[in-house]
């Protein structure tokens, strides 16, 4: 199951989501089965994966032991960092914004006779 935080809208688009891989069997307790990670170098990022929206960063993996009521169950979690890459937002939201803005402002500028140049930027 893949789990990340819920976003900080203050900091968007410059935020940094961290989320968890985490692998666990509910059917079988510790006694039944233990999960270990192979190595230190057990989760890699293949070099050739690219998101559209996001930079991977840091990545680290832990096993550990978790006390539920009906007994003790072995979990593997893996995190992963990831940062908003913040070009896609200023081309795709920002600048379109900022140039509808700017655009409105000319007819500010125009003489109030000239209703025809007026309307033409309204349109």
């Amino acid at each position: 199951m893949l789990m990340c935080h819920p976003t900080i809208s203050r900091q968007f688009p410059l935020d940094i989501q961290e989320c968890a891989l985490e692998i666990e069997s509910y059917g079988y307790s510790t006694r039944d089965i233990i999960y270990h990670w192979h190595g230190p170098n057990a989760v890699t990022i293949d070099e050739n994966v690219h998101l559209a929206h996001f930079s991977i960063g840091d990545h680290y993996h832990i096993e550990r032991v978790i006390s539920l009521s009906t007994g003790n169950y072995s979990r593997l979690s893996a995190y992963f960092t990831f940062k908003r890459n913040i070009g896609f937002y200023l081309i795709q939201i920002y600048f379109p914004s900022s140039l509808i803005v700017v655009i409105s402002w000319v007819s500010f500028w125009l003489n109030r006779e000239a209703v025809q140049a007026r309307v033409a930027i309204g349109k």
